[in-house]
C-alpha cells in the first residue's frame, strides 16, 4: 500500500477512533491508535495529547513510546525523541529477558 493510500485510510479512521475515545475515555488502545492516526495525518499536537495520556497511564506500553519518539522527531525535539526511544528499547529488553527466563 502506498503512503498516499495509507493517509486516506488513516484520515477515514479518525472519526471512528475519536468516537470510540469519546465514548470510553479510558480505552487506552483507542487513544493509542487515535494518537498514531493523528501522527500519520500530521496533527502532531493532537497526537502528543493522546500518546502522552497513554504513556502516563500505561508506561510499560512500548509501542506508545515508539509513537511518541516519532512525534517528537517530527516536531524537531530530538532530545525527547531519543528519550522515548530509550524507554522503548528498555521495555523490549526487559520483556526479552523475562521471556528467556521462562524458557
Amino acid at each position: 500500500m502506498e503512503a498516499s493510500q495509507r493517509g486516506v485510510f488513516t484520515a477515514r479512521a479518525l472519526p471512528y477512533l475519536k468516537k470510540a475515545v469519546r465514548g470510553e475515555p479510558s480505552f487506552l488502545e483507542g487513544r493509542r491508535d487515535l494518537g498514531k492516526a493523528y501522527r500519520l495525518t500530521g496533527r502532531f499536537s493532537e497526537a502528543l495529547e493522546q500518546l502522552t495520556f497513554v504513556a502516563a497511564t500505561r508506561p510499560d506500553d512500548e509501542s506508545v513510546h515508539a509513537q511518541l519518539a516519532a512525534v517528537y522527531r517530527a516536531l524537531g525535539n530530538t532530545d525527547k525523541a531519543m528519550a522515548e526511544l530509550k524507554l522503548h528499547r528498555e521495555i523490549l529488553r526487559k520483556r526479552s529477558e523475562a521471556a528467556q527466563k521462562k524458557e
